[in-house]
């Protein structure tokens, strides 16, 4: 974002360093580029500055980093990119030679970066999958209990139903008698559920430094999926007393 990057023709780059943002934000300078640090016995010259790069925790804020290059820049790590024209098995080995023969008395060990990125948000995924998998089954078991009680009321008003009928009551009109009840009862209980959802989802957001707003449409788009799952639900018992017979439901009368 200012100034460039290491260049190995410029033999002056070992002893230059490249901020990152933060870094160049808490010495306070207007421009970083030019600037000397001294550091380990040693002074560098900062030669450029890059965005933040989260490569430690991702649960908490970018520190301050500095790069350096050449021989100066000890780390117990390389980061190396795979030739894409070879299979990773080929282009391995290839490193492992390399390796062998510059540092024989250390095993080679590597892994991948993305394996790497995948531990860091294991746990996360892990809560990802069985809130997906426990919300199934409050789904499933929802239903289920929706559909037992749309039975019973269906039952308790077979007879009604059919002299509602009888009188001229349209299928419309029998439908939304059934069905009106628990459709209050689902709009009521989204009221209850969407601040509490709300509240919780908040304080388990403040938890991470770097995190998603809740958008509104979230919370329609699941009223709108409870609303639908609800008139499915109950329609299905609804027609099925509605289509009956009145002569059937009335026989006894």
């Amino acid at each position: 974002v200012e100034g460039r990057d290491f260049d190995p023709t410029f033999a002056t780059d070992s002893s230059a360093i490249i901020l990152n943002e933060k870094a160049a934000n808490i010495l306070g300078f207007d421009s970083s580029v030019g600037i000397s640090i001294d550091w380990q016995g040693g002074t560098y010259k900062v030669i450029g500055v890059v965005e933040d790069l989260q490569n430690d925790s991702p649960f908490k804020e970018v520190g301050p980093t500095f790069y350096l290059f050449g021989s100066r820049a000890r780390s117990n790590y390389s980061l190396l990119r795979l030739n894409s024209n070879l299979s990773q098995i080929d282009a391995i080995n290839q490193v492992a030679e390399i390796y062998e023969k510059m540092i024989p008395n250390s095993p080679f060990e590597f892994e991948f970066v993305n394996d790497a990125h995948e531990r860091k948000f294991r746990s996360i995924n892990r809560i990802g999958s069985l809130s997906s998998i426990f919300s199934s089954f409050a789904i499933i078991i929802s239903c289920l209990g929706l559909f037992g009680l749309a039975s019973f009321m269906v039952e308790q008003r077979t007879k009604e139903i059919g002299i509602r009928k009888v009188l001229g009551a349209s299928a419309i009109q029998l439908w939304r008698l059934i069905s009106q009840e628990f459709i209050l009862l689902m709009i009521i209980s989204s009221a209850i559920a969407i601040p509490i959802s709300i509240w919780v989802l908040k304080g388990w957001l403040e938890d991470y430094e770097y995190r998603i707003s809740l958008q509104w449409w979230v919370f329609l788009i699941g009223c709108l999926g409870a609303l639908v799952l609800t008139i499915l639900t109950t329609s299905f018992k609804s027609l099925t007393a509605i289509n009956l017979n009145p002569a059937e439901t009335l026989k006894d009368e």
